[in-house]
């Protein structure tokens, strides 16, 4: 892994051709951001920019030699590096891996606002535009994702009686897409500090991802904006307030690998944790009780407790 950050950073033009290459693909997009974060943890925000925007220019040459629409890549190009470069970015600022996750979970929460007042009537914005998704999957050729996202579209639109209401359903949509977009880029910035500190003679320490701890604020935050959603009757504080819990899920993972540091669990188990993550829909319920888990450790904070229980006295 060392040699291969070292090579990322040993000149700007293997950053670009890498950066090109991975964001060429859906398959392989991830690891663009992952290395957009270490090349603007490493050399700074202005340089990453500009490889950045030269790779940018490789994959829209290329794009437009294989007929494909310009405007497209282009806007799939910043909507999936303009998060990566403003997380990143705050993290060279506060030197600070907690504080950099704290404030991600508060534009989450924002921005899930936002996007709820932007849209409107959930239900209408949903049809909309899980149609137009339908139809991009059959023509893509994946006929059988398409009539299950059709299912979920006549379930809106049905006058009959289906025992779930559809406003309820939207927001859930809603609510699982913010989840799924600060999840997916956090983990990246993660990923991206992670191989950053691989570089030989790194020497800037933002925070272990064991010590990770979203803090008693935003659980508080929280335990009110669901008081209040019961109190109000609002779907939408109801809906922020579970963005922000499902948040620390993060913090529940973190301490999974605390316990491992500690010696007090054995790898297999952190091995097996990664394996269920990726089988649903156990997924489901695996970061639900992380998510648990880390909301009871900021208000409790059980890692702290036991450091000062373990930690020697200085008294004769």
């Amino acid at each position: 892994m060392q040699q291969v950050a070292a090579w990322l950073v040993a000149r700007p033009l293997h950053g670009i051709l890498v950066l090109a290459a991975t964001s060429a693909l859906p398959v392989t997009s991830l690891v663009a951001t992952v290395l957009l974060t270490m090349l603007v943890l490493h050399g700074g925000m202005r340089l990453a920019v500009l490889q950045a925007g030269a790779a940018a220019a490789l994959v829209a040459g290329a794009a437009t030699v294989a007929g494909g629409s310009l405007e497209v890549v282009l806007a799939l190009l910043v909507a999936n590096w303009m998060p990566s470069l403003m997380l990143a970015a705050i993290l060279v600022s506060t030197r600070s891996l907690t504080l950099t996750v704290q404030l991600s979970v508060i534009l989450a929460a924002v921005g899930t606002i936002a996007f709820m007042l932007a849209t409107g009537d959930p239900v209408a914005f949903w049809v909309k535009e899980l149609t137009a998704f339908a139809e991009l999957l059959r023509q893509a050729g994946q006929d059988q994702q398409a009539e299950r996202l059709m299912v979920v579209v006549g379930v809106f639109t049905s006058d009959a009686p289906t025992g779930v209401e559809p406003r309820l359903i939207a927001m859930q949509i809603t609510v699982l897409l913010a989840l799924g977009i600060w999840s997916l880029f956090v983990v990246t910035l993660l990923l991206g500090y992670l191989l950053y500190r691989q570089v030989p003679a790194e020497t800037v320490e933002c925070g272990r991802f064991r010590d990770l701890n979203l803090g008693r604020v935003l659980a508080f935050g929280m335990a009110l904006a669901s008081v209040l959603a019961l109190v109000l009757g609002a779907e939408w504080l109801q809906g922020v307030a579970f963005v922000v819990f499902a948040c620390f899920w993060l913090q529940g993972l973190a301490v999974l690998h605390w316990l491992r540091a500690e010696g007090l669990l054995p790898v297999f188990a952190v091995v097996g944790v990664y394996l269920l993550m990726l089988l649903p829909p156990l997924n489901a319920a695996l970061l639900l009780v992380l998510a648990v888990s880390g909301y009871a450790d900021a208000w409790f904070r059980f890692r702290r407790r036991r450091q000062v229980r373990t930690t020697p006295s200085n008294e004769d």
